[in-house]
């Protein structure tokens, strides 16, 4: 193990840095920060360019994200660090070293500090090429599981498109009858704010909350919370099979409208906070999977980030909910909608699956990768190739207590 200095020269200092503002959605040169998304965006600015030899590894000293670069780019605004890895080393062995790494997060703070004190393995340089060789072909099957999932999570807006149009513009077309949305389903607000939620689940009845409801309209069942609930209490906010979940306020603009679908998957009981405004549909008028996608797309498209008092307070309340003015289609017409939809949802649920089977694999590769399991075979057919190398890269280092393949 060498410390990481002696691995590494941080050439963030004196880098041109595009501000956030300035970020374009085209251009010749991509934009890359410490932001989850690895283009963040783009510019044209040809003195934007990074100043220094590729590749390089980009950390993001307050997200702890980890991005190999091996391509001209701009470097985004502040918050990140770039590294340069040395001729010790493969440069993606470092990378995919750090990502086995275990930083904890401390919040928006800086973690640099902390990636530094990490030493680093040094191991003759053909078995790091062979670790980067295995560990690309895993990482190259995950991309392509995300890539095939991203795809088939446009499939969904795409059949309601197709089916009934787009329901902002559709509303003043006359393609389809109009009615208010309280005109097609029953409107309530859920339990008081402040309720008693550290039971255990054998003590209480399980209550959904804002946190429950995920920003793609999903209902997260990790999270679960459970309070003493009386007759009162379950009359008013009973959830039951195919309720709708509005989140109507508490939470960023983007979050206001997000809807979620409650399928009855949960035994016994199960309440709603009055954060979340629970629409219960009138299935003779009105498929609740149509209002369901319906609703989350007039999110998606901005709808109600949009209106005039979500600039004062970040609210869209019952009242205004229910005086909503959506399409509707001919029932059956709606249930077509909703076959075709629960296929589709039952294949992203095997594609989930199939995704983590993916994820846990990459995740193992990983661990063997930097414990030597995973080239133990490869390893000891080169050991004599492998002992020069390592003998070489020992004094190129300045290590001179080197015997039997450790160096110290």
């Amino acid at each position: 193990m060498i410390d990481f200095f002696n691995a590494v020269d941080d050439v963030t200092g004196g880098q041109y840095k595009v501000l956030k503002r300035d970020y374009l959605s085209e251009g010749r040169i991509p934009v890359i920060d410490q932001g989850h998304t690895f283009i963040a965006g783009y510019a044209n600015n040809d003195d934007a360019i990074f100043n220094g030899k590729l590749p390089v590894v980009l950390f993001g000293d307050h997200t702890l994200v980890l991005k190999y670069v091996d391509f001209p780019f701009a470097l985004g605004a502040d918050g990140v660090k770039v590294l340069s890895i040395n001729n010790s080393h493969v440069p993606k062995y470092v990378y995919y070293y750090w990502q086995s790494c275990d930083i904890q997060s401390r919040g928006y703070s800086r973690h640099f500090k902390y990636l530094r004190d990490i030493q680093i393995p040094l191991i003759p340089i053909s078995e790091q090429r062979r670790i980067v060789e295995i560990l690309d072909q895993a990482d190259a099957l995950r991309k392509k599981r995300a890539e095939a999932d991203a795809k088939a999570a446009r499939i969904l807006p795409s059949l309601f498109y197709k089916m009934f149009g787009d329901p902002a513009t559709n509303m003043n077309e006359g393609k389809w009858s109009l009615k208010r949305i309280g005109a097609v389903a029953d409107i309530s607000y859920g339990l008081a704010d402040r309720l008693d939620t550290g039971l255990k689940a054998e003590e209480g009845t399980r209550i959904i909350t804002i946190s429950n409801v995920t920003i793609n309209g999903e209902v997260n069942n990790a999270v679960a919370r459970y309070t003493k609930a009386d007759n009162a209490m379950l009359k008013k906010a009973r959830l039951k099979n195919d309720d709708l979940l509005f989140n109507w306020r508490n939470g960023s603009k983007e979050h206001i409208g997000k809807t979620a679908i409650w399928e009855n998957n949960w035994s016994g009981d199960v309440l709603h906070v009055s954060f979340l405004l629970r629409i219960r549909a009138n299935k003779e008028q009105i498929e609740p999977y149509y209002l369901w996608v319906l609703i989350n797309l007039l999110r998606f498209g901005g709808f109600f980030t949009a209106q005039s008092r979500m600039q004062i307070n970040n609210k869209f309340n019952a009242s205004e909910l229910s005086n909503l003015i959506i399409p509707v289609p001919p029932l059956e017409l709606q249930s077509v909608f909703k076959e075709k939809l629960l296929f589709l949802r039952e294949t992203a649920r095997m594609n989930t699956e199939a995704s983590l089977k993916i994820n846990n694999l990459f995740d193992t590769l990983l661990h063997q990768a930097f414990t030597g399991g995973l080239t133990a075979k490869w390893r000891e057919a080169h050991m004599k190739k492998l002992l020069a190398e390592m003998e070489m890269q020992s004094k190129a280092l300045g290590y001179t207590n080197y015997s039997k393949g450790s160096v110290t």
